[in-house]
């Protein structure tokens, strides 16, 4: 039996589904994947080298892009202490399945590496680490930056809920239907998480681009 769904689950879920019907919304999406717009874009998928089971320094530069930084004792541990466990816990996640469709225990084989990134005192948190790993396997982690997990607002629940949200085909498709050209092959839940990044971050970048866009996201 699956597991009960929880109220914050599901008005996370009705949150999501309202953002991704505002209008305009495909306009933001067009404008951070366009890289005369000063966004990461692509970039963040497509920068450098990506090799399936390893942490490279283009993806550490990559998760830059992202408005984060390492601190050097972050870079020597990744790129070095940690770097051959890394590879052995990411070969053991998967790449080819999406978030809504993993089973639990495919989906807990990313707890290990996750506690390996975060185990130190270096800076590396949630916030990072998500998108490190979401960098890593695109169609399984989603960002949790505090944008993503503010909005959501399933508090400890955030994966969960973003699960359940894609689970949805139709809302599945409504999202697929926002890509721009320039995404490219962006996975779903990455271009989930540009939408409600666009929608409610307030940087001035993002602010602008909604400005611009005529856009208005409910709050």
């Amino acid at each position: 039996m699956p597991a009960p769904v929880s109220e914050a689950i599901r008005a996370a879920k009705t949150r999501v589904e309202r953002d991704i019907g505002t209008p305009g919304l495909g306009k933001l999406l067009k404008a951070y994947f366009d890289p005369a717009c000063g966004f990461a874009g692509a970039m963040f998928d497509t920068l450098g080298a990506n090799p399936r089971n390893e942490i490279t320094r283009d993806d550490l530069l990559a998760v830059t892009l992202l408005d984060v930084r390492w601190s050097p004792s972050a870079v020597r541990r990744l790129l070095g202490d940690d770097a051959k466990q890394a590879t052995e816990l990411l070969a053991g996640i998967t790449s080819v399945k999406n978030l809504w469709e993993v089973s639990e225990e495919k989906l807990a084989a990313t707890d290990p590496l996750w506690r390996l990134l975060t185990k130190g005192s270096d800076g590396v948190g949630q916030t990072r680490a998500s998108k490190l790993l979401a960098r890593k396997r695109p169609r399984l982690v989603p960002i949790t930056d505090s944008i993503i997990v503010g909005r959501v607002g399933a508090i400890g629940e955030t994966w969960q809920a973003l699960r359940y949200c894609l689970q949805d085909a139709s809302l599945r498709q409504a999202i697929k239907a926002l890509r721009p050209q320039q995404a490219g092959t962006a996975s779903v839940l990455r271009l989930l998480d540009v939408a409600l990044w666009m929608l409610h971050s307030q940087s001035k970048a993002a602010r602008k681009a909604r400005d611009t866009a005529g856009v208005t996201p409910e709050r």
